[in-house]
């Protein structure tokens, strides 16, 4: 019986999905890889906390703007799964907790830049003062891009 090499990746896969640890493979990837699917502006105010059977959770750094994002939900949504292969985000959660800071590097290289629709709308709000505005002012601007698109 001759022994065939395998990769080392492929033998860590079934060694994390042996542990049922294939969820934390995908979440440090994705952390790894966050200012670039979402944009640096974005990565500055958010971060994927938790990866389960499909659901990520993003925390957010207060209420506002975990409301805020559920309305970009689409959006980042469609941004992950076109920027990672194998995407492992069926669906996405907001909670408020602590940001990590982003090391300069990987803010510095980021190769894709943020997507058209959340960097506007982010760049836009984070301007309003007022929680209150900020959150309608967001609703509306997402409304607006859906309808623009067909989506609504």
């Amino acid at each position: 019986m001759a022994y065939t090499p395998r990769p080392f990746q492929d033998l860590a896969k079934s060694v994390f999905r042996e542990h049922r640890r294939e969820d934390h493979v995908a979440l440090v990837s994705l952390q790894r890889q966050w200012a670039a699917l979402v944009g640096a502006g974005l990565a500055e105010r958010t971060w994927p906390s938790r990866l389960q059977r499909g659901l990520l959770w993003v925390t957010a750094p207060d209420s506002s703007w975990a409301y805020q994002l559920q309305f970009l939900k689409r959006e980042l949504l469609g941004s992950l799964q076109s920027g990672m292969q194998d995407c492992p985000v069926r669906d996405l959660r907001f909670k408020v907790g602590t940001i990590p800071p982003l090391p300069a590097a990987a803010t510095a290289s980021a190769p894709a830049p943020e997507p058209e629709a959340v960097s506007e709308v982010v760049q836009a709000a984070s301007a309003i003062s007022d929680p209150v505005l900020r959150s309608a002012f967001v609703r509306a601007m997402s409304k607006q891009r859906a309808r623009r698109l067909g989506k609504n």
